[in-house]
């Protein structure tokens, strides 16, 4: 064989092997994608179940809070806030 054909040989071989690593990364970079979509969807689901069960929860306390104690929302709303701002405080001591 000549030189040429050799080194024309070697370089196919090369590129080959670029191209199979370049798929492989390809194929990897896929997989992970769809591994944080996934994640990112069951997150999203999880957030909205979270939101709508705490809506709940304030929706039901300021009910009894109106009924018990005679507050409106805005002010059952000020005492939940002072109440975790005091607790905040005792935390950062």
């Amino acid at each position: 064989m000549s030189e040429c054909h050799l080194c024309s040989r070697r370089t196919l071989e090369q590129s080959e092997a670029k191209i199979t690593k370049l798929k492989e990364e390809l194929v990897n970079s896929k997989e992970a994608l769809n591994k944080a979509s996934l994640e990112h969807e069951v997150l999203s689901h999880e957030k909205a179940e979270i939101g709508t069960a705490m809506f709940a929860i304030f929706h039901h306390t300021s009910i009894f809070a109106h009924e018990q104690f005679n507050l409106s929302f805005l002010e059952y709303m000020q005492l939940v806030n002072s109440y975790y701002y005091v607790e905040d405080s005792k935390g950062m001591q």
